[in-house]
């Protein structure tokens, strides 16, 4: 009862956890996300981020209340010049100015009227200000970003683990539109309230009436469409409680596992209940004479009841001291499976009742039954001996199925566990299109990106490493980038392709190991500004006719020509399908530097790059990634999930098998005599065996045939998350099957064989 109460408990935390994300925000039911959707070469696209002219045309919507845009990104460095200290690897957001009218994260210090209130002042989390200023007062405090003074303005409580939003540092808006009308170039002067084609703002409306949702994504999307007139866009409504769980494109793999976490966490503890109902049962066999005689002294059946209560109380309470202090001992092991501090959680309200409410539940199922049942025995039968619990009493019916239940959700657990550690294989080996091995990345800093040639020819030098080259984005295989900014000769009207888009240098692509088809690589001389490389995807989806070398497309208003084109690679996580995706080039170098080592001298090529990096990059301190670890971390999620699941599983087979043992346990004792008569009378080891075991592994049998509909629905049902998946096989079931017949088999031999061999004079010698 312990181990089941604390496993229940443990997952139950983590599923209320992932339950109420972003619930804490007093306006949760009317704020609403932004999410775009077209079809293109007949297959829908559907993006969580939405062009900056959306937010905008929302401000004349009379259903809207508050308009929010963030711009995200990821991995950016603040510092203090005058005593050297640094926060690398941030992430930021540029915010619009209703960013606390619209979220509940708490202000410690500063305004919320004016969290920022000039173009050049920041707002910090808790943790980014300890680590820039320590214990002084960081408001206005100055802190250097992409080589310019910012005035801290405001000081923001560390975003809650169960919000979608987290970032380190706020800017505001204004300062990204700046930037980016100087990236657009005078001839281009478009800000983004006006640009139509780059879908890279995360937007939250909130409205008045969630009963007018749909209305103001059909609002939304007609007037869109009046600046948007090459491709059919539908901008969708999605409530801010279930980002985190479901896509943009409607995908509710990630909720259903969560649900099926609850179901285990229930069924571990109704396994719990099952087990202490069994073994109590089966112990009121034993004592049926003595409440029988209590019976005929005098006793009432609710004064017996109310003893068994009791009894079961004392035991459940102690079972439930036990479980916390399981749950205490194993924090650390938790932490590291679950990634939840169990006793942060612990603080907050509804997670107590969720634990009162689970462990009355459970002492509620685990005792009603037996004390309804002991406390009802025939006297005149319980005293002559003839008292049964066996053939088709309500308990043994009961005891039945319960066995057929515990051992049927056996089976479906095993089975489910062994497909998602083949998927999640498959997904670790699969080949994504690029070399990922002994890739380091790190990024290089502003200043040093003037010797980007320099840094190159040093490296070169080292023997332990084989190449190295630029690229704009950290990590390839999840690259979010994408624009409507294509066109090409033939395009059909009303046609618009969203494409996603990288800039590199011409030694990218040898350092990564991409395959070119058709064509050939940059050349690192002026030309490669109007040339570009495509994927297979985007010339298949163009639909342009082959030799694809020479002809003309233009990218974010730059005419070019294609010069090579790239054999298909993974450059989102593999739920996603590939995409049609472009290279190109650009005069100013991009910021990560992507390093291929010898893999026999990885360390030394650490040592060489950390050299070189120090030359050029100051007083910034040198930090990198693996690019395997980089292209791991995006099914950190579903490899968590598949530990948790492989865990409680376990502990659900365990109890299961726990339950399965007391009951043959007491099975044997009460045939105890039975065994030693068929001994004497000549009975081989083998036909007791048979004897004593067959009806529970018959059990255990139909179980598994019950339970293989629901676990291959469930199945299929979890690989739709992914666009590249294995093909489910029969032998899933075969395997799960012969492991929890073997487990049982092994269970109900250990306490059979032991009884078998026990001499039977010790247990006739009474007779």
């Amino acid at each position: 009862m312990a181990v089941g109460l604390a496993a229940g408990i443990i997952l139950l935390i983590w599923v209320n956890q992932q339950l109420s994300f972003n619930r804490f925000h007093t306006k949760a039911d009317r704020i609403y996300q932004l999410n775009a959707s077209f079809t293109s070469d007949g297959q829908q696209t559907t993006f969580k981020n939405v062009p900056g002219a959306v937010g905008y045309m929302a401000k004349s919507l009379k259903e809207v209340q508050v308009i929010q845009r963030i711009y995200e990104k990821n991995d950016q460095t603040l510092s203090i010049p005058q005593n050297n200290r640094i926060f690398d690897g941030i992430q930021l957001g540029y915010i619009d100015s209703n960013f606390l009218k619209i979220f509940d994260f708490k202000l410690l210090k500063g305004q919320k009227s004016a969290l920022l209130p000039q173009i050049h002042t920041i707002a910090l989390t808790e943790e980014a200000a300890h680590k820039l200023f320590g214990n002084q007062d960081p408001l206005q405090q100055i802190v250097e970003f992409q080589g310019k003074a910012f005035t801290v303005s405001a000081v923001l409580q560390n975003f809650p683990d169960n919000s979608s939003l987290h970032y380190d540092a706020l800017l505001p808006m204004a300062y990204y539109e700046e930037q980016f009308k100087t990236v657009q170039g005078s001839n281009n002067q478009q800000g983004i309230d006006q640009n139509i084609n780059l879908y890279s703002f995360t937007t939250f409306l909130l409205i008045k009436n969630p009963a007018d949702a749909a209305m103001v994504g059909q609002e939304l999307t007609q007037a869109f469409s009046n600046e948007e007139t090459s491709a059919d866009v539908h901008i969708n409504l999605q409530n801010i409680r279930q980002v985190h769980l479901i896509t943009a494109d409607g995908n509710d793999a990630a909720l259903q596992m969560v649900h099926i976490m609850l179901t285990i966490a229930l069924t571990i503890l109704l396994i719990a209940g099952i087990n202490y109902i069994n073994l109590s049962t089966a112990r009121a066999l034993g004592k049926s004479r003595q409440v029988a005689v209590k019976k005929i002294m005098g006793a009432r059946r609710h004064h017996l009841f109310l003893q068994y209560i009791v009894e079961s109380t004392v035991i459940f309470v102690t079972a439930f001291l036990l479980a916390l202090l399981i749950i205490g001992l194993t924090q650390s092991f938790t932490r590291s499976v679950t990634g939840l501090s169990i006793f942060a959680q612990l603080t907050r309200p509804n997670t107590w009742w969720l634990i009162i409410l689970a462990a009355i539940c459970t002492l509620f199922v685990a005792s009603i039954y037996p004390a309804l049942s002991a406390s009802n025995p025939h006297p005149v039968q319980a005293l002559n001996g003839t008292s049964k619990a066996g053939g088709r009493s309500p308990a043994a019916l009961l005891k039945k199925a319960l066995i057929i239940f515990q051992f049927g959700i056996s089976f479906a657990l095993v089975a489910t566990a062994l497909l998602m550690h083949r998927q999640m294989d498959f997904i670790r080996q699969k080949d994504l299109g690029y070399n990922k091995d002994f890739v380091l990345v790190t990024r290089v800093p502003p200043s040093a990106l003037a010797h980007v040639a320099q840094i190159k020819a040093a490296l070169s030098h080292f023997p332990a490493i084989k190449s190295a080259g630029f690229a704009g984005a950290p990590d390839p295989s999840d690259i979010r980038d994408n624009t409507g900014h294509i066109q090409w000769p033939g395009q059909p009207d009303n046609t618009l392709m969203m494409i996603g888009d990288l800039q590199v240098d011409q030694s990218f692509i040898p350092t990564l190991q991409y395959q070119l088809l058709e064509g050939h690589n940059f050349r690192g001389d002026s030309s490669d500004q109007h040339q570009y490389i495509l994927n297979q995807t985007a010339v298949t989806q163009m639909r342009l006719k082959p030799p694809y070398i020479g002809q003309k497309i233009s990218f974010h208003e730059r005419p070019g020509e294609i010069i090579g084109v790239l054999k298909d690679f993974n450059f989102k996580p593999l739920n996603e399908k590939i995409a049609p995706f472009i290279l190109y080039t650009n005069q100013v170098p991009p910021s990560y530097l992507y390093i291929r080592a010898n893999g026999q001298q990885l360390d030394l090529a650490i040592k060489d790059v950390k050299t070189v990096y120090e030359r050029y990059a100051g007083n910034r301190p040198f930090k990198y990634d693996f690019l395997d670890d980089k292209a791991a971390s995006h099914y950190s999620t579903q490899y968590r999930t598949n530990q948790l699941f492989n865990l409680f599983s376990g502990i659900a087979i365990f109890l299961s098998c726990m339950g399965l043992f007391g009951l043959i346990s007491f099975s044997v004792q009460a045939r105890i005599k039975e065994i030693a008569m068929r001994k004497v009378l000549g009975a081989s080891p083998r036909s007791l065996l048979k004897l004593l075991s067959q009806d529970f592994l018959a059990l255990v049998i139909i179980g598994s045939i019950l339970f293989a509909p629901l676990t291959y629905w469930w199945i299929n049902h979890w690989l739709q998350d992914f666009a590249y998946k294995i093909t489910f096989s029969n032998w899933i079931f075969v395997i799960g099957f012969g492991v929890i017949l073997l487990v049982a088999i092994l269970t109900i031999g250990l306490k059979v064989v032991t009884a078998i061999k026990a001499n039977p004079t010790q247990h006739l010698k009474s007779e």
